[in-house]
């Protein structure tokens, strides 16, 4: 069999032709030499080739594939069968490469899949275009962003129990649960005969990526140490099929399609449409390297305040005042948040209400009763403190009561002719230039005159199925939720000093190109509680810790050891103080004051070091956790590593941990008692079983 290889440093992009069909799959670059040829062939249990194709895009009237396909999925229809392989156009310069691969059907439709890699960061961005070029309309059921086949493409039938499926569980206030699976624990192996679709699908409908799963997967083969991991940019409806098709795994996603996401797009002759981007990782070793190579991507291509660089502390109100902040507040918390070293201060729900509900917004005027002198005033007392001020808002959405509903019927996104309500919840269709207009005076105006550079942006409704105003409802939540981003970009382009959250826990917006838009991402809304410290481990796996915001929470009836575990797991990423850190006793205070000073030590490891090892023990739970987590980060020049170690429900538990080789503990921070006994680390926790520490190691 022939091949034609694109080498995209470090990674191979791999096509071949089958029976006039182009199939494709992806390898490390030095492992090309192992690809099995039969199971690029798609060989099936009778020796039968039976390739699948490298193009899955689906229209309206094609004759779908058998196996029991139709209604599950749109893949391999008739149309994939008529492309043939490429042209292609491949480009090797200084800093980056590209590679588009052009396909054109006997119809006269064009399908691009361009790839591009950005030297040094391992991983492959990879879009696709379809134009319409029939002289006649055409209307788009599926047009995914990825495909990714033939896994693993080593061997001829895959040894199930050698291969690993990983998805990351995702809901409110629990993000980031790991699933770990073999194919056939999902039934994804073959039939007897070969016949018959088997099929795992994943991903959301609506405009909150992260309500269910996170927009990634990956597939690991043990056997021959590669690992496969995806992560997509979906900013609303989205879906990943995992699929066992012709003797393989396959992976595929993108934009929610007609089956699923109630989505297809009419395209006339001459016209185009580009899916979002989706990152691929293709690495020698096991699932902690793939998925650090994916975060490792965002520090490597994003661009940061310089503000930002030094991950400054915050301080937000809202878990002291919960929703009823006013200026009074304000100056009783500055004085306390400058003596414990506190760069932002954030006004969090509240400061516009005139009824006493956070909730009902829309209107977004202060309330002067709150706030006497406005918030640039505000704004300005902060500055006397050397802080900058911070304001939460939730402009997207609108309530019942807010003049701007009753107002401006008009403005609200509709479903099926009728205004969407979720409660007493309404949401502005942002594809409206009045929409945008009235928002650029209450959102950028306010920013601008007030002086406050650090916005809060949350989102505590999701739009569900779609909206009307296109020709399907999934086109309709596509283009709001394009709308909005295009309002985030504005807003960062009028005020470039803002520092920008992305509140992913209220608006579940963990995905790439919201988090391309925010500076930092509140990492959950577990203010309290233990699991906090669970879900910031695991989110290593899919964010980086410079950009995840951590709540802090101090609350009135906490004592020293509760302090100190919430200090440890704010340390995870970004610390967000929050709660009553004012009249306190001296050892609450000297425990915050003692970690933010911790904190400084480390940050450089935070910021910009290497997560190696994610690991629990007995912790099955968010909410009823009796266990040990920890965490292991090293520094990027490799001298220094964070632990972390977290022992919850379980008083007076020890962990027991080998010390990398080389290294002994500097210092550390923490409530756990730790010894240091034959090149192992002896932790215990106290008798309350509220334990955590973060531990300073440096080679010797």
């Amino acid at each position: 069999m022939e091949y034609r290889i694109f080498q995209f440093d470090g990674t191979a992009i791999v096509f071949a032709e089958v029976k006039g069909v182009a199939v494709m799959t992806v390898v490390p670059s030095d492992m090309t030499e192992m690809i099995c040829p039969e199971k690029m062939t798609g060989v099936d249990p009778f020796g039968n080739d039976r390739p699948e194709s490298a193009v899955q895009v689906a229209v309206s009237g094609d004759v779908l594939s058998r196996g029991f396909a139709a209604g599950r999925t749109l893949r391999n229809g008739e149309l994939s069968l008529r492309w043939g392989m490429p042209e292609f156009d491949y480009r090797d310069g200084d800093g980056e490469v590209l590679l588009t691969a052009a396909y054109k059907s006997k119809e006269g439709l064009v399908f691009r899949q361009h790839f591009r890699t950005v030297k040094g960061t391992g991983v492959v961005e990879t879009f696709a275009e379809t134009e319409n070029r029939t002289g006649e309309e055409v209307v788009l059921e599926s047009a995914p962003t990825f495909l990714l086949t033939r896994l693993s493409p080593f061997v001829k039938f895959n040894d199930e129990a050698d291969i690993l499926i990983h998805k990351l569980r995702s809901y409110w206030s629990a993000e980031g649960v790991l699933d770990s699976a073999s194919p056939a624990d999902y039934m994804l192996e073959d039939s007897w005969s070969g016949l018959g679709m088997r099929l795992e699908k994943i991903g959301q409908l609506g405009s909150m990526p992260a309500n269910g799963y996170l927009p990634w997967v990956a597939v690991e083969d043990r056997t021959h140490g590669c690992t496969w991991a995806v992560s997509l940019e979906a900013p609303a409806s989205w879906q990943i099929e995992i699929a066992n098709v012709y003797n393989a795994i396959s992976l595929c996603g993108g934009q929610a399609d007609f089956n699923y996401g109630h989505w297809e797009k009419k395209l006339g002759d001459g016209e185009c449409f580009r899916t979002k981007k989706a990152r691929l990782a293709c690495v020698r070793g096991a699932l902690g390297r793939a998925a650090q190579t994916l975060v490792h991507y965002v520090e490597k291509t994003e661009t940061f305040l310089p503000s930002e660089e030094s991950l400054p502390v915050l301080y937000n109100e809202y878990c002291y005042s919960w929703g009823k902040p006013d200026y009074e507040t304000v100056k009783k918390l500055l004085p306390i948040c400058k003596e414990l070293g506190v760069s932002y201060f954030v006004v969090d729900a509240g400061w516009y209400c005139k009824n006493g509900n956070w909730e009902a917004v829309g209107d977004w005027d202060v309330n002067y009763d709150l706030f006497p002198n406005g918030l640039k005033a505000y704004a300005d007392l902060c500055k006397e403190y050397g802080m900058r001020a911070g304001i939460w808002m939730e402009f997207e959405n609108a309530s019942a009561d807010a003049p701007v509903v009753k107002e401006h019927p008009d403005w609200l996104l509709t479903y099926k002719g009728k205004t969407i309500w979720h409660g007493d919840r309404c949401m502005l269709d942002l594809r409206k230039k009045e929409v945008r207009e009235y928002l650029h005076g209450k959102v950028t105006e306010m920013l601008l005159s007030s002086g406050i550079r650090y916005i809060k942006i949350d989102y505590n409704e999701t739009i569900g199925l779609g909206a009307d105003g296109a020709e399907s409802y999934g086109e309709g939540l596509r283009q709001q939720a394009e709308a909005a981003q295009e309002f985030f970009v504005s807003l960062k382009r009028e005020v470039p000093d803002l520092v920008l959250e992305i509140c992913s826990s209220g608006g579940m917006r963990h995905e790439a190109s919201w988090l391309a838009l925010g500076d930092m991402c509140s990492f959950s809304d577990a203010h309290e509680g233990p699991e906090g410290a669970v879900i910031a481990c695991n989110l290593h796996r899919y964010m980086p810790p410079r950009k995840m915001q951590i709540w802090a929470t101090v609350k009135s009836d906490y004592g020293y050891d509760e302090t100190v575990f919430t200090m440890v797991k704010s340390m995870l990423g970004r610390v967000c103080l929050s709660g009553k850190v004012f009249d306190r006793e001296e050892n609450i205070l000297s425990a915050i004051r003692d970690g933010i000073r911790f904190y400084g030590e480390i940050k450089d490891i935070v910021r910009d070091g290497d997560t190696v090892n994610i690991s629990s023990e007995n912790i099955s739970s968010y909410r009823d956790i009796h266990g040990t987590q920890t965490l292991d980060r090293v520094s990027a020049d490799g001298t220094k590593m964070l632990r972390y170690l977290f022992i919850i429900g379980k008083p007076n538990a020890k962990i027991a941990s080998a010390l990398p080789e080389g290294f002994k503990v500097a210092k550390s921070y923490g409530n756990i008692a730790l010894k240091e006994k034959k090149g192992r680390l002896v932790a215990t926790a106290p008798d309350n079983g509220m334990a955590g520490a973060v531990i300073l190691l440096e080679k010797v």
